[in-house]
Formats: C-alpha cells, structure tokens, sequence
C-alpha cells in the first residue's frame, strides 16, 4: 500500500514541478502553448484527486475497523452485564 502512495505522490510533485517550469518559461516568453500548460495543470489536479481519494480510503478502511472493534467491545460488554445478572 505504501509503494502505490509514494507512486502517486511522486507523479504529483513531477507534475508540480513541471507545471512551475512551463509557467516560468511562459512568463519569459519562451515555447509552451497554453494548451500544454493546461494539460499538466489539470494533470497535477487530477493526480493530487487521486492523493486524496486514497488517503480518504484508507481513512474509511480505520474507521471501519474501529467501528467492527467497538461492537465487539460493546458485545462483550453486554455478556459480562448478562452473566452478573
């Protein structure tokens, strides 16, 4: 899980970085088209939506895991009250 976040990652700052080259060599008047800068920018976009999609889905996959411990808990919980009675 580790190596497909740091792919990610690292595709995103590429992208960055790239974007921040195409926009210094635009303002100096030098060779991309805004078509160009467009389709990295939205790259960089898309990449940094997939960052956070992944990191929202390990963050359901905990909370789901805490949910199902809880229960448990509270199932344990309720057979102890149980057995005292």
């Amino acid at each position: 899980m580790k190596i497909v976040e740091k792919i990610i990652v690292s595709v995103f700052i590429l992208l960055a970085i790239i974007l921040a080259v195409f926009l210094i060599l635009k303002i100096t008047g030098h060779s991309p088209t805004d078509v160009q800068i467009l389709y990295v920018g939205f790259s960089a976009v898309i990449s940094y939506l997939l960052i956070m999609s992944y990191k929202i889905g390990l963050f359901v996959g905990k909370v789901n895991e805490f949910m199902n411990i809880t229960k448990n808990s509270f199932k344990k919980l309720d057979e102890a009250i149980k057995k005292k009675r």
